[in-house]
C-alpha cells in the first residue's frame, strides 16, 4: 500500500528569489538556503515513512516555472541525500576503526591490571589495577556512542532528504490560494 502524499505549503515572493538566481555563484538549478531549511523542517515533523506534495505559492507569472523549481528542489535534496550518505559511511567507519583500536587498549588495561595483581598486593597495587579496568571501560565509550547513536540522526536527515528529492512539487497562484501557511 502506497502511503498518502503530504502536502508542505510554503509562500513565496518569486521565483528567481527561491531559485537564488542573484545569490549564487554556481550554474544550475539552485534554491535558497532558507527555502531549503524551511521546506526540511517542515518535513521532519512528518514521522515514519512519508510521501511529500511541495505546494508553493507563487506570483501568477511564475505559476508557469514549475519544471524548473521542481528540478532545484529535487537536485538539492538529492545532494542532501548523497551527502547524508557519506556522512553515515564514515561515522560507522570511524566507528569500527575506534571500537578496534579501543577493544587493543582494553586488552592491554586488563592485561596490565592482572600483571599487578599477579605480582604486587596492598592498597596500591589493587587502586591502580582497578582504575585500569575502569580506563578500560571508559575507552569503549566513544565506539559505542558512534556504532549505537550517532548514526540515528544521520539515517533520519538520509530519509527525509531522499522523500523531499522526489517530492510532487505543485506551483499554485498565491492570489488564488489566499490560506496562510501555519508554520
Amino acid at each position: 500500500m502506497t502511503e498518502p502524499l503530504q502536502t508542505l505549503r510554503l509562500e513565496i515572493r518569486s521565483v528567481d528569489r527561491l531559485l537564488d538566481v542573484e545569490g549564487s555563484p554556481l550554474v544550475g538549478p539552485r534554491i535558497h538556503p532558507e527555502v531549503a531549511q524551511t521546506i526540511y523542517h517542515d518535513a521532519e515533523e512528518f514521522r515514519g515513512k512519508q510521501r511529500f506534495r511541495i505546494e508553493i505559492c507563487v506570483p501568477q507569472d511564475d505559476v508557469a516555472r514549475t519544471a524548473e523549481v521542481e528540478a532545484a528542489i529535487h537536485k538539492h535534496f538529492s545532494n542532501q541525500e548523497r551527502d547524508a550518505i557519506s556522512e553515515l559511511r564514515d561515522t560507522l567507519g570511524n566507528g569500527r576503526i575506534s571500537l578496534f583500536i579501543a577493544l587493543l587498549v582494553v586488552a592491554a588495561l586488563v592485561l596490565i591490571s592482572e600483571w599487578l595483581q599477579y605480582f604486587g598486593q596492598g592498597r596500591l597495587h589493587t587502586l591502580l589495577g582497578e582504575s585500569l579496568i575502569i580506563l578500560a571501560w571508559v575507552t569503549l565509550w566513544m565506539p559505542a556512542e558512534m556504532l549505537l547513536f550517532e548514526h540515528l540522526p544521520i539515517r533520519r536527515k538520509r530519509h527525509i532528504s531522499h522523500a523531499l528529492a522526489r517530492s510532487q512539487i505543485v506551483l499554485v497562484d498565491g492570489q488564488r490560494h489566499p490560506e496562510k501557511d501555519p508554520h
